[in-house]
């Protein structure tokens, strides 16, 4: 299994790129979430709008969603490059309240995609609250509603006695506790070390973070959404006094095997 950090902030100045985290497992690659950089980030590492099978939508905030019109876009132009006939195909998953609004969107955005003869097919797949969902390759799914500005949902995935749990933005919660239970990796969302901050805006702080992975038995904590290199640091050392496990603040492109 093979997880990409394709976007890792909050913001896209400079070279920055939007929240987007890639996940290969077999023949399998679910995105989640789907920030504005996508496209460029996946050819970086010699992928294609066509080889996602599944993206997964946490909320709607344009840092996490946007670049879900153009991932479907680039599904068309790919296949129109390389004359493969036929529609695409593509599962986004969510909740309801999530994946019908950004689906209508892109419907708006490239309505030719989903005319009479639609270009490609998609398959809403709602995920709910504590309600496990196997996908075609096996991956278990549960979610938990996050706490944030905007309803969302953070998501846990198990692959082969492997737990990953993606807060996305969200305060701690006693769902998302349960949620992230016997998790291996805790990736969280985290708006730096400023506790009051953090959670008047809906976010994780690094201690928070920390908290979190140390009350759960995780053995990893990835920290992302962080404001700046600066951040990241002072992210790594709070976190460290507080949790015993391995921690990383990924940078943008940045690769994790896990066997």
């Amino acid at each position: 299994m093979k997880i990409t950090f394709l976007g890792v902030e909050g913001y896209p100045q400079g070279n920055r790129s939007t929240i987007s985290i890639l996940l290969e497992y077999q023949d399998y690659r679910i995105l989640l979430d789907c920030g504005g950089s996508i496209i460029g980030q996946l050819d970086r590492h010699g992928l294609s709008a066509c080889d996602v099978d599944a993206v997964f939508v946490s909320h709607l905030h344009a840092d996490h969603s946007s670049g879900l019109p153009l991932l479907l876009f680039g599904n068309l132009m790919e296949r129109f490059e390389k004359r493969v006939s036929g529609p695409g195909n593509i599962a986004i998953l969510g909740n309801q309240a999530n994946i019908e609004p950004v689906v209508s969107y892109c419907k708006a955005a490239y309505p030719a995609l989903f005319g009479v003869d639609s270009l490609i097919r998609i398959d809403l797949v709602n995920i709910g609250v504590f309600t496990p969902l196997e996908t075609i390759s096996g991956i278990v799914l549960e979610s938990a509603p996050i706490s944030h500005t905007i309803q969302g949902q953070s998501l846990a995935l198990s692959i082969g006695g492997y737990r990953i749990c993606y807060t996305s933005d969200t305060r701690r919660t006693e769902m998302l506790d349960n949620l992230a239970k016997g998790s291996d990796l805790l990736i969280c969302n985290v708006l730096g070390c400023d506790d009051n901050l953090a959670e008047s805006f809906g976010f994780l702080s690094a201690a928070g973070a920390a908290n979190l992975a140390h009350d759960i038995g995780a053995s990893k904590l990835a920290m992302i959404h962080l404001p700046s290199v600066l951040s990241m640091s002072d992210a790594t050392k709070v976190a460290s006094d507080l949790f015993s496990g391995d921690i990383v603040t990924p940078v943008n492109g940045e690769s994790f095997l896990i066997s």
